[in-house]
């Protein structure tokens, strides 16, 4: 039974750290944008309690977005958006700021529009403040300035950490699979040629799976439509 647990335990592990805690460790997102250029002009507070904040967006994005409204309700808190009239469609992020002044996430919002307001996102409560970028208005588009790459090196050092511990991973089935299906002959099972190659096999296996795994967790949390 040990075995088993063992088996099953170090293949869940590892494809846990590979999605949660390397990621966080090694490829955290980074973000270019240091502070915004967007400035509150009112405050209104309702009956409830909740409060909300207008916003006039810097210069360059003032000519297609109006204001924006930063509202804390019910617990929640929403962004709601004014744009110029005559536009037909919109492409912008939301990067938001956390307490500490710092960007933790970009939201990126697409609207084919009909009238001057488009739908209400729902922020992350530890949002502080935002900042508006453009990305396309109409048939114009503008730089993509959200978030900065990640470095080669870290990619680099992502990629070893993974492959050493796809390949303890690997021992650890080849042990558990050995003196689960070897019996009395479990040490001649465990250094047979074949068993060597598939623990090579095993630990590609894995570190091809968890990549795909984090790939897919990342593009999911850092960009969000």
């Amino acid at each position: 039974m040990i075995w088993w647990v063992l088996l099953i335990g170090s293949i869940a592990l590892f494809l846990g750290i590979e999605m949660f805690l390397l990621p966080r460790l090694l490829l955290e997102s980074k973000y270019s944008i240091k502070q915004t250029l967007d400035r509150g002009i009112k405050k209104y507070k309702s009956a409830d309690n909740g409060k909300s904040i207008v916003y006039e967006p810097n210069l360059l994005v003032r000519k297609y977005i109006k204001q924006y409204v930063i509202a804390s309700e019910n617990g929640k808190k929403i962004f709601k958006c004014m744009v110029k009239d005559g536009l037909s469609y919109i492409d912008f992020d939301i990067a938001l700021f956390d307490s500490a002044g710092k960007v933790f996430k970009v939201i990126t919002v697409q609207n084919i529009i009909d009238g001057i307001y488009l739908e209400e996102v729902e922020l992350p409560v530890e949002t502080s403040y935002v900042t508006l970028i453009l990305n396309k208005v109409d048939n114009k588009s503008f730089p993509k300035i959200s978030c900065s790459k990640i470095s080669v090196k870290k990619l680099i050092v992502f990629g070893l950490v993974t492959c050493l511990w796809a390949m303890g991973t690997a021992y650890l089935v080849n042990l558990s699979m050995a003196r689960i299906f070897g019996g009395l002959f479990r040490e001649s099972y465990a250094e047979t040629l074949w068993v060597n190659i598939s623990v090579i096999a095993v630990a590609l296996i894995a570190t091809a799976l968890g990549t795909i795994i984090l790939s897919i967790n990342l593009a999911i949390n850092n960009r969000k439509k």
